[in-house]
């Protein structure tokens, strides 16, 4: 198995802006000078203001997955799932779960196959997959998958779904089991295979265009050194490389890796060491083609990435900010020049909490926001740049 280290490029630093927490939540900052290189200090950009507001869910909105075709977006809660029409912000339907087991797994992870509508949504403590028929809320199958599913990729030229299972996690050997990634096929419905991990799963990133499957996983008791992200060919089902990257001991919970196929790459939040910032996180970069990882933005409190590949504003991507009472920035970039290491900052958002999911609308510029605490949808209107 090849490990790799990483290399630092020239890091492009966010600066924090202490004065902005004081100035209240839910709020854009003041614009601020360029993040990238590419545009040369004091030059004026023209910056639209963030329109925000909420929609209440019943059941709660931990995970999101938008079928734009229906302009339709799905919000999971620990155990319902809900509809909502994007064009009018109308709730539109909850469906209860059917879990056979009481308990407080993760609410489930959520994808959308928008040729047939269904969607399909994780029941952790049951080892479950439910499938749903989006336009009708009702249950199409209930599909057995490996320990602990947790995380969702749709392969929709392969009409497979993707499942990160996170197995057993225990801190005696003898009881950890590892975890694996099941493989469904759309068409039937049904488990078609399993890949076999070292260790225990918490995201999955597919870039379809290269057939790669991302996977951070966290290490198996007993099994030392640092958490490790291992790139498998989803057409093979075969593992391509192990990428290990910083030496933490833990990574962020669900959202700490997307990829972003019109710029070829792949984005990661990884632990960082910071003196000044206890449990700080840097973004790094990965490039495809040669499994070179760099830093793209210095350490501070990062806990989630996005993209957005397509839509208005593309080639765009989100980060959140969180400061050490749950509250934090939203950050929106936009690349420049067709380069991922270069970019500018577009607007930052004050959120009075962490969002659990961060999801653009590929046809409109609104992005969706997961909520952890309140059982709501936030819908973030982006500006335009320039």
């Amino acid at each position: 198995m090849k490990f790799l280290g990483v290399v630092l490029s020239s890091a492009i630093a966010i600066a924090a802006c202490a004065e902005a927490r004081n100035s209240g939540l839910d709020r854009e900052t003041a614009p601020g000078a360029s993040l990238s290189p590419a545009t040369p200090a004091g030059t004026s950009v023209s910056r639209g203001s963030v329109a925000a507001s909420t929609i209440s869910i019943p059941g709660g909105a931990w995970r999101l997955a938008i079928d734009a075709t229906r302009g339709r977006l799905y919000a999971a809660g620990a155990n319902t799932l809900s509809a909502i029409d994007t064009a009018t912000r109308a709730v539109l339907g909850t469906f209860a779960l059917p879990r056979r087991t009481t308990g407080t797994g993760p609410a489930g992870a959520v994808v959308v196959d928008e040729k047939s509508g269904y969607v399909y949504v994780t029941d952790f403590v049951d080892d479950d997959v439910f499938v749903v028929d989006g336009p009708t809320l009702a249950l199409v199958a209930t599909v057995p998958v490996g320990r602990g599913p947790m995380a969702l990729a749709f392969d929709e030229a392969a009409h497979q779904i993707y499942v990160a299972n996170v197995g057993q996690q225990s801190s005696r050997a003898v009881d950890d089991r590892s975890g694996s990634v099941s493989v469904i096929d759309t068409n039937t419905t049904r488990t078609v295979s399993t890949i076999a991990l070292e260790g225990h799963p918490v995201a999955l990133a597919l870039d379809a265009r290269r057939g790669l499957l991302y996977v951070p996983e966290l290490r198996a008791a007993g099994v030392a050194g640092a958490p490790f992200t291992a790139v498998l060919d989803a057409r093979s089902q075969s593992e391509v490389t192990t990428l290990a990257l910083r030496g933490a001991t833990s990574i962020p919970s669900n959202e700490e890796i997307a990829v972003d196929e019109a710029l070829d790459a792949v984005y990661a939040i990884e632990p960082a060491s910071s003196s000044s910032f206890p449990g700080a996180n840097m973004i790094m970069h990965l490039d495809p083609a040669t499994n070179e990882v760099r830093l793209l933005v210095n350490p501070q409190g990062w806990t989630a990435v996005a993209v957005r590949s397509s839509g208005p504003g593309a080639p765009r991507f989100y980060l959140f900010e969180r400061y050490g009472d749950g509250a934090g920035r939203l950050w929106i970039l936009q690349h420049l020049g067709g380069r991922v290491e270069q970019f500018i900052r577009v607007s930052v958002m004050l959120l009075a909490e962490e969002p659990t999911e961060i999801v653009p609308n590929p046809r409109t510029n609104e992005v969706y926001l997961g909520s952890r605490v309140a059982s709501q949808v936030r819908v973030v209107v982006e500006p335009a740049y320039p």
